[in-house]
């Protein structure tokens, strides 16, 4: 079957297996691999090229693999991150339990509303902010746990309750013009970049 899809959907498989090995590291022993990993998977998860990978002849296919690597993105990896740091009292089970819940439920209405469309047309709005800001907003706030204190823990709490109910809600947003683009990926960069010098210079340590 794989020898059938288009490249792009291989290599979406490629980097949804990277993703899924950079979840099993974090969870037991470095929660910065996946934050790096997740990064690069949101450029991969937002490209252009792979919008254009489901084809009418690897449809189904293309979408249960989008709904996965999204899941396995917004969902395993940011839920690895928390565990690796030790967040693992009852009500931050809770608080997961509602973050995964929540993101299932869009991405089933997102697999839904896909596998209804007929053929592949240019977007005219953007139909994954949320997924996309996910692989932006927890990198950034990351940086905190550099802070030998209780910030990052509080903020990362509240990051899983705002991005919950941000799931809930249905956006209907022009897509953003290129320099709007660009920005974000010089800001993506820029965090990107700080993670990796943390991380060589040994203020990440888990």
């Amino acid at each position: 079957m794989l020898l059938k899809l288009k490249k792009e959907l291989l290599l979406k498989y490629l980097f949804l297996f990277v993703l899924l090995f950079a979840c099993t590291a974090g969870i037991c022993s470095a929660s910065y691999i996946v934050i790096i990993t997740l990064m690069i998977c949101g450029v991969v998860m937002t490209s252009s090229a792979f919008e254009t990978a489901i084809s009418d002849n690897s449809k189904f296919e293309g979408l249960v693999l989008d709904v996965i690597f999204r899941f396995s993105v917004c969902g395993v990896a940011v839920v690895a991150v928390g565990i690796n740091k030790g967040f693992r009292a009852w009500y931050a089970i809770l608080i997961y339990s509602v973050y995964l819940f929540t993101l299932s439920a869009r991405l089933i209405n997102h697999f839904a509303s896909a596998a209804r469309a007929e053929g592949h047309k240019k977007k005219k709005y953007m139909t994954d902010l949320q997924e996309a800001a996910v692989t932006l907003v927890l990198p950034a706030i990351y940086l905190l746990s550099a802070i030998p204190s209780r910030l990052f823990e509080i903020v990362y709490y509240v990051f899983l309750g705002v991005f919950a109910a941000f799931f809930m809600i249905n956006l209907k947003i022009k897509c953003f013009s290129k320099k709007v683009m660009l920005i974000f990926g010089i800001v993506e960069a820029l965090i990107l970049i700080t993670v990796l010098v943390f991380t060589l210079t040994g203020i990440f340590t888990a």
